[in-house]
């Protein structure tokens, strides 16, 4: 489609927390760009979008009350959108945004215009999970819609790979059912979750300070502690979970992330069409740790239920896992029928076209016991059929760490031992 030449010049910009903000402007006009509207949030950006429809718009990771659906939002009205970033924090932000089209501002470097107007493509600043300097794998646990036994899995895989002797965070990033804490008798006064994120946003945190936010549950094992209601999940913001994770994975052999299923869009409309609830994505948290994964484990149910939700949901994660390896965790298999079953879930694999590995967890009265004990599997029974089997997933993941040359991380030293054990010690301040 041709694009005509007058609106190649005309821009809409919000850069709003760029510092080259000024230089990017100065340049823009020696470029004979033509900056219709300077907006400086998500809000104004929209309304400059629909008062003038088709005119690419340029805007900073940085840009409040942003969310992946006024991402979507924009990519509608708006010509052609950019996202311009300073450093990798920002590029996974844009990222969990759906951002398309990520261009790095490197310093004096002048900004390739034809680029931003949609002249001709624009380079990705950042692959989903790629080039990361940390030294973790970061495994992200996500199901469908259902009860598929996800956290618990979480918690038992977790384990699972302390025990083989890597350190090991747990994050509980659930924001619609937060489960973790309660499953292991922990008692936080705050979320560890909100603690870390506000020491992120001070832009205080580091190796000491993300030591007073998380809690140890045994040898080699931690746990991220999660919201303590579902209602203040708005409290946790993406941009600063990035760090949590960035620091996380800097600090530990393996981090094991722990997300909600998809819900679908936030963002209703009121009767003038306006969206509400700007920014309040409840959902970034979740994939923008999908994107930020080296691997995705799935825990699905292994009957037609599961295959069907599956079948559904896969979309919404789809487009933020390419990168990342898979691992499909069919929870709960029942004795009878297990080839059967398994044959069946790779057609359903194949036919989402899906390159994975698959593993069947039997059911076992050890969960059961676990719940009601407010323990861990390995507490109740290191040999159970169940803790095998996440055994054999968490050798899985070792090997995919050791096929990328991923060094282990040697301990690290104990600070501020404010953190106590599980269910039988007494809860500390978090800092």
């Amino acid at each position: 489609m041709s694009i005509d030449v007058e609106r190649q010049t005309v821009m809409i910009w919000a850069l709003a927390g760029l510092e080259s903000e000024p230089r990017l402007l100065v340049s823009a006009r020696d470029n004979q760009i033509d900056v219709r509207r300077r907006c400086l949030d998500a809000v104004e950006l929209l309304a400059a979008c629909a008062v003038s429809p088709g005119v690419p718009v340029v805007m900073s990771a940085r840009l409040p009350r942003m969310s992946f659906e006024v991402m979507s939002r924009l990519r509608q009205q708006a010509g052609h959108v950019t996202v311009i970033v300073e450093n990798d924090v920002d590029a996974r932000v844009a990222q969990s945004w759906g951002a398309e089209n990520i261009l790095r501002d490197i310093g004096d470097k002048v900004l390739d215009f034809d680029a931003l107007v949609g002249n001709q493509s624009v380079q990705q600043a950042i692959g989903a999970g790629a080039n990361r300097k940390a030294n973790a794998q970061i495994t992200c646990m996500w199901s469908p819609v259902g009860s598929t036994g996800r956290s618990t899995i979480a918690l038992g895989l977790a384990e699972a790979m302390a025990q083989a002797g890597q350190r090991v965070l747990l994050i509980d990033a659930d924001t619609c059912a937060p489960s973790l804490a309660t499953a292991l008798g922990v008692i936080d006064e705050i979320s560890g979750l909100v603690i870390a994120c506000r020491y992120a946003e001070a832009d205080s945190l580091n190796e000491r300070a993300f030591a007073t936010t998380y809690r140890e549950i045994s040898e080699n094992f931690w746990i991220l502690t999660g919201l303590q209601s579902p209602s203040g999940w708005s409290q946790v913001h993406p941009r600063a979970f990035q760090r949590v994770l960035d620091q996380a994975a800097q600090d530990f052999d393996q981090v094991v992330i722990d997300i909600s299923p998809p819900r679908g869009s936030l963002v209703s409309e009121d009767m003038f069409g306006s969206p509400r609830g700007l920014g309040q994505d409840r959902d970034g948290i979740a994939r923008l740790a999908l994107s930020s994964a080296t691997t995705v484990a799935i825990v699905v149910r292994p009957d037609p239920v599961g295959a069907a939700r599956l079948i559904q949901d896969f979309g919404e994660i789809s487009s933020a896992i390419v990168q990342a390896r898979v691992v499909m965790i069919l929870n709960r298999m029942p004795r009878s029928k297990a080839d059967q079953v398994v044959k069946e879930f790779h057609a359903v694999c194949n036919r989402l076209a899906i390159s994975y590995s698959m593993f069947a967890v039997p059911e076992d009265s050890c969960v059961g016991q676990m719940v009601r004990t407010a323990s861990t599997m390995g507490e109740v029974s290191s040999g159970s059929k169940v803790f095998r089997a996440l055994t054999n997933v968490a050798d899985e993941l070792r090997g995919f760490q050791d096929d990328d040359g991923v060094a282990n991380v040697g301990p690290l030293v104990k600070l501020l031992r404010i953190r106590g054990r599980h269910a039988n010690t007494t809860a500390g301040g978090n800092g």
